[in-house]
C-alpha cells in the first residue's frame, strides 16, 4: 500500500512539473522595443520571436531556461519559475564572434505584398511572402514566396517554399529551398525549372557568418530539351545601420545545366518591415534585371 501511495505521489509531482505554462513579455533595449529577437527553450526546437511591439509568448514548463538571441546583442538566459510575464532588456555586443544566426532576424507570422517591375523583359507584378501563418514554429511548415508578372504575351511565375532550420551539423545553420521559375517571351524564349537547394550559415570567428549554396534542379528551355543541372552559390549578410535596422542580404548563384548556364544575383535590403529586392538573371541568351518593392505584416 505505500508502494502504491508513493507511486501515486511521484506521479502527481511529475505531472505538475510537466505542465506547460505560457509565458509572455516584451523585450527592448535602451532605445526601445524590438522586433524579431529569437526566443526559445533552450535543448529543444521550441522557438518564437517578437513581434513588430517586441511582444512575444511561449509555452514552457517549470525550471525550462529561456533564452533570448538576435545579432550584435549579448545572448540572455533565464529559468522559468512562477512568473508568467518576463521581459527582457538586451545589451549591445560588438563583438561579432559572438553574433547568433542571422535566420533569427525575420520575426514569424508575416504577409508581406511586394510590386515587382522588371527593368528588362519582365514586367509588372506582384508577389506574395508568407512566413509561418499559423506560428507553428516547426520546421516542417514552409514559407512560401509566390510571385506572377505578365503583359500581353510575356510572364513570369516565381515559386518557392523555404524549410528554416531543417538541416543542422556541427556549427551550421541550414535550410532547403524548392523554387521554381517559369518565363516565357513572345514564344521566343520559354524556360522552366525546378531547384531544391540546400542554404548553409557557416559561422567564423571575427567575421560575419556567410551562405553557402548546394543543389540540385531539372529544366525545360525552349527547345524542349529536359536538362538535369546542379548550382553552386555564395551570399553575405550586411548590418547596413544596427540602431535603424537597415540590413543587406546579397548572393550569387551560378546554375550548370547539361546544355547551358544560369547566373543569378541579387541583393535584399531591409527595413524594419519594409524591402527592396534587386534581382538580375540570365539563361543562355536572355537576361532580365527586376525590382521589387515590399511591405510586410505581422499576424
Amino acid at each position: 500500500m505505500k508502494k502504491i501511495i508513493l507511486i501515486f505521489i511521484l506521479f502527481l509531482y511529475q505531472f505538475s512539473y510537466s505542465q506547460k505554462i505560457e509565458v509572455s513579455g516584451v523585450v527592448s533595449d535602451k532605445d526601445g522595443a524590438l522586433p524579431g529577437i529569437a526566443i526559445f527553450i533552450k535543448g529543444t526546437n521550441i522557438k518564437t520571436k517578437s513581434n513588430f511591439n517586441g511582444e512575444y509568448k511561449i509555452k514552457t514548463e517549470l525550471q525550462d531556461i529561456l533564452v533570448f538571441e538576435f545579432l550584435g546583442y549579448l545572448t540572455q538566459e533565464v529559468t522559468i519559475t512562477v512568473d508568467k510575464v518576463i521581459s527582457m532588456t538586451l545589451i549591445e555586443n560588438v563583438k561579432l564572434e559572438e553574433m547568433v544566426n542571422i535566420h533569427d532576424l525575420t520575426p514569424p507570422s508575416s504577409l508581406g505584398f511586394n510590386i515587382s517591375s522588371g527593368i528588362r523583359n519582365t514586367n509588372k507584378g506582384l508577389r506574395l511572402d508568407l512566413n509561418d501563418p499559423f506560428d507553428t514554429n516547426r520546421t516542417y511548415f514552409p514559407n512560401i514566396k509566390f510571385g506572377y508578372q505578365f503583359e500581353e504575351n510575356n510572364k513570369r511565375i516565381y515559386g518557392e517554399l523555404n524549410f528554416r532550420g531543417l538541416i543542422g551539423l556541427l556549427n551550421t545553420y541550414g535550410e532547403l529551398n524548392l523554387v521554381y521559375e517559369d518565363i516565357f517571351i513572345d514564344n521566343n524564349f520559354k524556360f522552366k525549372s525546378l531547384i531544391a537547394e540546400v542554404k548553409y550559415e557557416l559561422h567564423f570567428q571575427n567575421f560575419i557568418p556567410l551562405h553557402v549554396y548546394a543543389g540540385i534542379g531539372y529544366s525545360k528551355l525552349t527547345t524542349n530539351e529536359n536538362r538535369f543541372g546542379y548550382e553552386l552559390g555564395l551570399g553575405q549578410f550586411l548590418i547596413i545601420l544596427k540602431k535603424r535596422r537597415l540590413f543587406a542580404d546579397t548572393y550569387v548563384k551560378v546554375i550548370q545545366w547539361e546544355k547551358s548556364s544560369q547566373l543569378k544575383l541579387g541583393s535584399n535590403f531591409t527595413f524594419r518591415r519594409f524591402q527592396l529586392l534587386y534581382e538580375f538573371n540570365t539563361i543562355s541568351n536572355y537576361r532580365e534585371h527586376n525590382l521589387t518593392l515590399g511591405c510586410k505584416f505581422y499576424l
